[in-house]
């Protein structure tokens, strides 16, 4: 369910702690963000901001390789070693990108893409300046989220359905966001 909520900017949205430590997005293990995700897999699934699992390539004998995903909620987080190239599971963050609808979605205006922002309460909170789009009048609209898992399509989702892309209407050539 959707709430209004005017300390959003247009491009952001509201998402509860409880669904942001549920929904995860997969990160790459690199050496730039290496000491970042070892807090997130030591803070494992139930401390936000953490990671849920982690996916682990396991090089056989025979050369082949053997991904293995390990659930950080039954294990000894503080062995877990992070390799370059294992993939972490993390809670969603603040700034994430992600395609957001309300149904019925009929036109592109209906799908746009939002930066997260985590807040606390039980209710998605959005702009109201970005309610025309959407159709919302906040009488128990219900909204869904779709979280890219790859930073190749969260980067295609902002390009094309960021909210700020989409202001000017496709059918009359005129503002569609706004009061």
């Amino acid at each position: 369910v959707i709430t209004v909520d005017p300390n959003m900017n247009i491009d952001q949205y509201g998402v509860p702690k409880d669904i942001a430590m549920n929904l995860t997005f997969p990160e790459v293990v690199t050496s730039f963000n290496k000491s970042k995700l070892y807090k997130l897999v030591r803070n494992g699934p139930m401390i936000y901001p953490g990671a849920s699992s982690l996916k682990k390539h396991k090089i056989e004998k025979d050369g082949s390789i053997t991904p293995s995903t390990i659930s950080l909620k039954y294990v000894d987080r503080e062995s877990i070693v992070l390799e370059e190239g294992d993939i972490v599971y993390r809670h969603l963050q603040n700034g994430d990108i992600a395609l957001f609808n309300r149904q019925p979605s009929l036109h592109r205006m209906s799908m746009m893409a939002h930066r997260i922002k985590v807040v606390s309460g039980k209710t998605f909170r959005l702009n109201v300046t970005v309610c025309k789009p959407y159709n919302a009048d906040f009488d128990g609209d219900e909204m869904n989220l779709h979280m890219p898992q790859s930073i190749q399509s969260s980067m295609e989702i902002e390009e094309i359905a960021c909210v700020s892309n989409q202001i000017i209407s496709p059918k009359g050539n005129h503002p569609c966001i706004g009061i």
